[in-house]
């Protein structure tokens, strides 16, 4: 219970973090709250699917919520923003831009979306006793990932037709994202980075070789096991007594132990 109770606790933290730094970036709250609804939208709607294969609220369905909780937000935060972008730089109405702007991004946001799906969705699948911890794990994972995508074309845009104004792009966003303070600094450093990186081709693809080949080299010196062993603040006490011993006389050898320990 404890352990369940601990995974529960972070998965509302990894919500409110992953909200935060949304607003972190775009500074807008009503803009933050759009992006943020799409995580217990998508955690929520997961329960669905859950409920319809007999899973139960477990560590491990409760850890591939965990781990969902920044993916699903993912989803709605690129095709927020190309909302965004389009009411800042067209000038067209939330309505207009909500339309447009999904339409545009809809094959990449799915693309994205899809990929991740396939990478979690084969942990199902696994065979053994590893396969029988991870089967719903997988599953809920994907599950979750998927409805985030349905929840970005369509509860997001429609909260950006409805809620968004005109007037959130312009109040400054883009002067205070990209010309003063932390965000100028970034994106100075970024946009140096990115012309040394695409006037260095071959060093990059290089570099990215020689990190790919170092799995091979790396992996043996790693350990392998099913659990790792770890610290769960407790131990246990063996007491052996002669066989036939009664329980009473059993009590009388325990109690001054339990006093001990």
């Amino acid at each position: 219970r404890k352990s369940f109770e601990e995974i529960q606790f972070h998965l509302l933290l990894g919500g409110l973090f992953a909200a935060l730094v949304v607003f972190f970036f775009i500074r807008n709250v009503r803009v933050t709250l759009i992006a943020a609804l799409a995580i217990p939208t998508s955690i929520i709607g997961t329960f669905t699917v859950m409920k319809a294969l007999g899973f139960t609220l477990n560590n491990m369905t409760m850890l591939s919520l965990s781990l969902a909780t920044g993916i699903v937000i993912d989803d709605a935060i690129v095709v927020l923003e190309n909302i965004f972008r389009y009411i800042e730089e067209k000038g067209v109405s939330p309505r207009e831009a909500a339309m447009k702007a999904t339409g545009e991004i809809g094959l990449a946001v799915m693309a994205t979306t899809l990929s991740l799906v396939v990478i979690f969705l084969p942990v199902a699948f696994m065979t053994g006793q590893v396969g029988r911890y991870f089967y719903s794990f997988g599953i809920s994972s994907a599950a979750a990932i998927l409805i985030s995508m349905f929840v970005s074309f369509t509860l997001t845009p429609a909260l950006c037709a409805y809620w968004l104004r005109q007037a959130d792009a312009r109040q400054g966003h883009q002067s205070q994202t990209k010309q003063r303070g932390l965000y100028a600094w970034i994106d100075k450093k970024y946009g140096v980075m990115l012309e040394w990186s695409i006037g260095h081709r071959s060093i990059m693809l290089t570099i990215a070789g020689m990190v790919v080949a170092s799995a091979a080299l790396i992996y043996p010196y790693v350990g392998q096991e099913l659990v790792p062993d770890d610290d769960q603040s407790e131990f246990s006490a063996n007491l052996r007594l002669p066989r036939g011993t009664s329980f009473d006389r059993t009590l009388e050898y325990a109690t001054p132990i339990e006093g001990e320990l």
